[in-house]
């Protein structure tokens, strides 16, 4: 693919570039300051006055513009990273909205944590309350959006959705067209996404609200114990496939229960942040 440039054009880059012009302006602040003592001198002001009285604005401004500094230096860096660490799930787009927007520290408190974390490690150990272990909710993504190359071991269909995958293909490709606002490089499929814009698009949440009062309609149209079924059907795929263990117990009811809750509550957030219309599940 040939080399694109950057576009400036972006949310991505606009956002950090607004605020990166901070220290242009503290230039221009300097060029100020010395108009302004020449006009004052020009006008009889005593010149020794005009530079005190400037050096003591200058020096309480000093903090200020030095944290400014600092800020720049932050956001520049933010810039870069995001643009060159490429998203790391493979063109996961249904998957990262998801994990969002119903695992990643919904109302301020994570559901699902880092791999080899504390909370996580013995979540896997025992079912623990407030915590998702991390298997389950990668077996979860594969339940509404199916297996995706490059992220899930082995193929499966996006089984909440029985053979209805023209549904999911249809949201992904709504996904990646609200994407296309946020790519890093312009016009192309394999830019970096800056997902943090993307996530406070009105647009995506109300995308995001529509998909997950979706997954939670079919949730509830479940047969009681038949996605703790879906779920150990998953897990031991996974583990014909790569011959390893990603559970230390056997996943249970309150799991799923767990589970459920968390997109019910992930579906009311959205819903009250909207403040749209949403008729519950009958």
């Amino acid at each position: 693919m040939a080399h694109k440039e950057i576009s400036l054009k972006s949310p991505a880059i606009t956002h950090n570039l607004s605020k990166i012009s901070h220290c242009e302006c503290r230039k221009l602040l300097f060029s100020f300051a010395n108009a302004l003592r020449k006009k004052l001198v020009a006008q009889g002001m005593d010149n020794a006055r005009v530079l005190e009285g400037i050096q003591l604005a200058m020096k309480e401004f000093g903090p200020e513009s030095f944290a400014i500094n600092k800020e720049c230096m932050h956001l520049v860096q933010e810039t870069l990273e995001n643009f060159l660490n490429a998203q790391d799930k493979g063109g996961d787009i249904l998957g990262r909205i998801v994990f969002h927007f119903v695992f990643d520290a919904p109302d301020g408190k994570r559901l699902v944590h880092e791999e080899g974390s504390e909370e996580d490690i013995l979540a896997r150990r025992q079912f623990t309350p407030g915590v998702i272990p991390r298997p389950l909710m990668r077996y979860f993504l594969i339940c509404v959006r199916g297996t995706v190359s490059g992220v899930d071991p082995f193929q499966s269909l996006p089984v909440l959705f029985g053979s209805d995958f023209q549904f999911i293909e249809e949201r992904t490709a709504t996904a990646l067209e609200l994407a296309n606002d946020y790519r890093m490089v312009e016009d192309s499929e394999d830019s970096p996404i800056y997902f943090p814009g993307f996530f406070l698009d009105r647009r995506v949440q109300m995308f995001a609200f529509e998909l997950l009062s979706k997954v939670w309609q079919r949730l509830e149209d479940l047969p009681e114990g038949w996605l703790l079924r879906i779920i150990e059907n998953l897990h031991s795929k996974r583990r014909k496939t790569l011959s390893t263990i990603d559970m230390e117990r056997h996943f249970t009811p309150e799991d799923m229960q767990q589970l459920h809750d968390a997109v019910q509550q992930a579906v009311m957030r959205l819903q009250r942040g909207l403040q749209c219309e949403f008729r519950a599940p009958r």
